[in-house]
């Protein structure tokens, strides 16, 4: 999951799952997660596979 997520090792993404309080996942993060899983994807399908998990993106 580090991998996927972009971190430095495994305990850094026990930050984002456990504990009293969570870390809040970043849009980078998720974004990357979801276009590795989804490689034919295309940047806005990719967006929308990270507002189905919750991500609140704002366009401008």
């Amino acid at each position: 999951m580090a991998d996927l997520f972009g971190l430095a090792s495994s305990q850094q993404w026990h930050k984002y799952c456990g504990g009293n309080e969570p870390r809040e996942m970043s849009l980078p993060m998720l974004f990357l997660a979801m276009a590795l899983l989804n490689r034919s994807a295309t940047v806005e399908q990719v967006f929308d596979l990270c507002r189905q998990v919750g991500a609140k993106i704002e366009e401008d």
